[in-house]
């Protein structure tokens, strides 16, 4: 990872929206619960049975290709409501 490359600034409690292969079209609403400096940790909103984690490397390469991104108000309320 270069300097210039570098992840946003992810805290404990901010919501993910991640996209699922294998055609990348249905979303789904994670929430992070642990940032560290090697490993992102994060349960499926509203369920923390379901869990995924990225390396620090591997997250910022999806928020490059935009399968990963922080959500707004209206993919929380349109994701939560299509649960």
């Amino acid at each position: 990872m270069t300097g210039k490359e570098r992840l946003p600034d992810l805290r404990k409690g901010n919501i993910l929206v991640v996209k699922a292969p294998p055609y990348y079209n249905k979303s789904y609403l994670y929430e992070i619960v642990s940032a560290g400096e090697k490993i992102v940790r994060a349960n499926l909103y509203k369920s923390p049975t379901v869990r995924k984690s990225w390396g620090r490397d591997e997250l910022l390469l999806l928020f490059d290709m935009e399968i990963v991104r922080f959500a707004t108000d209206q993919d929380i309320s349109e994701l939560s409501a299509a649960d």
